[in-house]
């Protein structure tokens, strides 16, 4: 019996090649923006904190002031600001940080030792532009910026994925109606063959298997595109990113797996609901 409504849902799949290919589509472009949505959020993970906390200030010393230098100057900071929470980078941590975002500084720092790292603290203050006074401070090379730029990307960052998620949704809502409505007009156009399988005591099984087939393939094709689609989507800005010297973004091996399934469970859904209601209510409905 299976060999059968393969065998059919084969003929099925040729003879509507063009509504098949289309459907693909349909489930394809929203499952690839979802997961180049999910790529671009594992690539942000390490610059924007999801948790909300007050961002901390990066203050680049001069390259002299280590060791007991430091250590005094981080005294003086407590001392004239309480309130400020000071910590010292290590500078293996700078180091990783550096190389995370800029691929090509782990091979510098292979041929030099890290005591070529200028001296790094962060400082999370009440009133990050108080912070402004520390430019004139002898030891102090330079102070980062003083907006809450987490915050920023942060807001970025929720706007892009709701954009994302709300246009992925609204195309993936109409792929699976796409697949019921192409369900029940094929259900029409094979009326005749149905009345006369069930008039004969074929099962329902068998009646439907053919077009649970056609949907499963369609969405095994989809789910291939759309995996395509967002790895070409990666590789693209990948090469964006790479011109400004900014690691790539990466494709987790589960997305893949994520888009195939997504592809091939919402209109076997869909069919499987319009077969149920056509095998309760008749074509006639």
């Amino acid at each position: 019996m299976m060999r059968q409504i393969v065998s059919e849902g084969w003929g099925i799949l040729r003879s509507r090649a063009g509504v098949s290919i289309a459907l693909a589509l349909a489930l394809a472009v929203p499952l690839a923006l979802g997961g180049f949505a999910v790529v671009v959020e594992r690539w942000l993970a390490p610059l924007v904190a999801t948790e909300a906390h007050a961002e901390p200030v990066q203050v680049l010393l001069r390259p002299d002031a280590t060791g007991q230098r430091l250590q005094k100057w981080v005294d003086e900071q407590h001392s004239a600001h309480p309130k400020w929470q000071i910590e010292v980078v290590p500078p293996e941590k700078l180091a990783d940080r550096l190389s995370q975002w800029f691929p090509y500084f782990r091979r510098i720092m292979d041929r030099n030792s890290l005591e070529i790292m200028p001296p790094l603290v962060e400082i999370v203050a009440p009133n990050p532009s108080a912070l402004a006074g520390l430019e004139n401070n002898p030891a102090v090379l330079a102070v980062g910026p003083r907006s809450n730029l987490g915050v920023l990307l942060r807001s970025a960052l929720t706007r892009v994925r709701l954009v994302l998620g709300m246009t992925s949704l609204l195309l993936f809502a109409a792929a699976g109606l796409l697949a019921a409505v192409w369900v029940h007009l094929e259900m029409y156009r094979h009326a005749d063959e149905i009345t006369v399988m069930r008039l004969v005591g074929t099962t329902e099984g068998a009646v439907r298997g053919p077009f649970l087939v056609v949907v499963g393939a369609t969405g095994v094709l989809a789910g291939a595109v759309s995996s395509g689609l967002t790895h070409l989507l990666t590789i693209w800005s990948s090469g964006v990113l790479g011109i400004l010297g900014l690691r790539p973004p990466v494709v987790p091996w589960w997305l893949s797996v994520v888009q195939v399934v997504a592809a091939v469970a919402l209109p076997t859904a869909a069919a499987a609901i319009t077969l149920a209601r056509h095998a309760t209510f008749g074509i006639e409905e």
